[in-house]
């Protein structure tokens, strides 16, 4: 070939008649110098002499519940496409690869057949999967038929990081700006219980609890183990956690663990953060999921007192301060515990007046307290502001009102805008707020039936300020039956809305509600029914006009048992002044048919 910048040569190849795979031939020029070409070569000959493919992949396999199953079928004989014939659902192959993928579900054996086919024919296998329980289940400590989905990466099972000394469940190893999760099936009502601890990039990279999709519980940084317990609503739900990191920067173990996984326990309902206020009269009946058949209270402080019996705490606290105690329950699965944190503050004596409620009991906590300012109200001579607070720092002002109704008041606040706030709370959760330079404006928060702490707060954030750094409330309004109450003498803080001081068979709110005073004795029944001359029935009662708090429904049953249906009509109105009005509602299907009839009072 030297001095030849081309040639064509010709290679001869003996053939045998024994059919064969696809072949390949290769070749290599020897002392070629200046060749173009490479000095190695090689060429592929197609089979065309078929016989029946022979199945050679492995016929058992194993698969975690959740986890994806790929398997590759594979042949002698040149193959020229795969099919599946019984196949569980969800799973499907590539025709042209052989690769099969199913997302396995359901514990137990799964059966199918492959088939690999050319010209000449096919060949077939039948294949049986495994499917495991995950491991994960065990180290959650999940018992039943518990449906489970495993992220990517899976969660794991381990036995180095553990709180019952066992095993737990570690999350997966992820980069950053990923996440690993594992969820659970579960129904309601129920409370579920677990311990979970983190180690990771504090503030950025979260281990979270998870219902129905909605973040209830997150925790960063280095945590140990720690308790959690959540009350899950009627119905069906998907637990999840995740443990999920920002975008750049790892730290400590950069994992998330979760352990003993249980339900059925009994659980305290209350809210285990409780506000009140010295020499009122505190009263709380102990409310529970999943009822227990022993309960006990410990650590009290000693002006509260529990009665079995009733199953109230009950006292009237002498001084000021925060203490802690624990209700246990216990039924046949097991025991569980809640901490109460009791904070008593003293009652401001000053503030009441000044915001124009003086029947009402006002108590100041946080960093600075609440003072009385006497130049620049809005309403009267005088109106409360925010204590002097630094950075990073609150002062809060509280009243405690029973609803249902509507609290109105001025408010004004002159701060750093959109980082040092004037907010209004009820019961620890904020309804609205203002900053930066704003002027008296009126405003207003309904609240729901029973006691309600309605709270102003005023807070910083770390750095700088603007204007006179403080913010002022004036001019508290009550309408609707909270209002009511303070028309009737009835103290807030000890109201009953079943209290029948008349002995007219009628409540509090009944009385509200029906236009009657505290000591008015109402006409029994309240709902009247009036049959006309010519066979007409209505149905008539006395209420007031377009209430704030409060929707009037009524309700229809043939029977007085499983049968009430709420009715939609619409009532006729004819005022009878004082702020009230007589409803009428005329029976549009009599029929010579029997009902009775019910109006329920319901808080908007």
């Amino acid at each position: 070939l030297s001095g030849n910048p081309s040639q064509l040569k010709k290679l001869h190849l003996k053939s045998h008649p024994v059919p064969e795979e696809h072949e390949e031939v290769g070749f290599e020029l020897v002392d070629a110098v200046g060749a173009i070409v490479g000095s190695v070569g090689a060429v592929t000959i197609l089979n065309d002499d078929f016989i029946d493919p022979v199945v050679t992949s492995g016929d058992r396999l194993e698969v975690v519940e959740g986890q994806r199953l790929t398997y590759r079928i594979e042949a002698l004989n040149t193959p020229t496409g795969y099919r599946l014939e019984n196949g569980p659902e969800g799973m499907v192959v590539n025709e042209v690869t052989g690769v099969v993928e199913w997302l396995a579900n359901g514990v137990g054996e799964v059966t199918f057949e492959v088939v690999a086919e050319n010209p000449a024919g096919r060949g077939t296998l039948l294949v049986t999967v495994e499917v495991k329980e995950d491991s994960v289940i065990e180290a959650l400590d999940l018992v039943g038929n518990v449906e489970l989905v495993n992220g990517d990466p899976r969660w794991v099972l381990q036995t180095g990081e553990t709180h019952d000394g066992v095993d737990a469940a570690r999350s997966g190893r992820i980069a950053d700006s990923q996440r690993s999760s594992v969820s659970i099936k579960a129904q309601g009502p129920d409370l579920v219980t677990f311990w979970w601890k983190v180690d990771s990039e504090s503030g950025y990279d979260f281990l979270e609890f998870l219902v129905d999709g909605k973040s209830v519980r997150s925790i960063s940084g280095l945590v140990d183990w720690t308790k959690v317990s959540f009350v899950l609503p009627e119905g069906d739900h998907v637990l999840e956690w995740v443990y999920r990191k920002d975008g750049s920067i790892s730290s400590g173990a950069d994992a998330g663990w979760v352990d003993e996984v249980s339900f059925g326990l009994p659980g305290v309902r209350n809210e285990l953060g409780l506000s009140w206020v010295v020499g009122e009269p505190f009263e709380l009946a102990l409310a529970f999921i999943n009822e227990p058949a022993v309960v006990r209270v410990e650590r009290l402080p000693g002006w509260l007192s529990y009665d079995e019996g009733r199953g109230m705490l009950s006292g009237v606290p002498d001084a000021a301060g925060i203490s802690e105690f624990e209700v246990w329950a216990e039924n046949e699965i097991g025991s569980n515990s809640a901490i109460f944190v009791m904070e008593v503050l003293e009652p401001n004596l000053l503030i009441p007046p000044a915001i124009e409620v003086p029947e009402m009991v006002a108590v100041v906590s946080g960093d600075k307290p609440w003072v009385v300012e006497s130049t620049g109200a809005n309403v009267g001579g005088s109106y409360a502001r925010s204590g002097a607070i630094d950075h990073s720092q609150a002062s809060e002002m509280s009243l405690w009102v029973t609803g249902p109704g509507l609290v109105k008041f001025d408010w004004f606040v002159s701060s750093e805008e959109g980082y040092d706030y004037l907010e209004v709370l009820v019961n620890g959760v904020v309804v609205d707020s203002i900053s930066g330079d704003v002027p008296w404006r009126e405003a207003s928060v309904n609240l729901d039936m029973g006691l309600q702490r309605v709270m102003w707060r005023y807070r910083k954030d770390s750095s700088a300020q603007s204007g006179d750094d403080r913010g002022g409330v004036d001019g508290v309004r009550l309408e609707g039956f909270a209002g009511y109450l303070v028309n009737q003498n009835v103290e807030h803080f000890s109201a009953d809305l079943m209290e029948d001081s008349d002995g007219d068979g009628y409540g509090l709110l009944m009385e509200y509600a029906l236009g009657g005073g505290r000591n008015d004795r109402m006409t029994p029944g309240g709902l009247e029914i009036v049959a006309e001359g010519d066979g007409d029935v209505d149905l008539r009662f006395t209420g007031l006009v377009e209430p704030v708090d409060i929707d009037y429904v009524l309700w229809r049953s043939r029977s007085l048992r499983d049968d009430w249906e709420e009715l939609s009509w619409s009532p006729e109105l004819s005022s009878m002044g004082s702020g009230v009005q007589q409803y009428f509602y005329e029976e549009p299907t009599l029929d010579h048919e029997r009902f009775f009839y019910r109006l329920e009072i319901r808080a908007k």
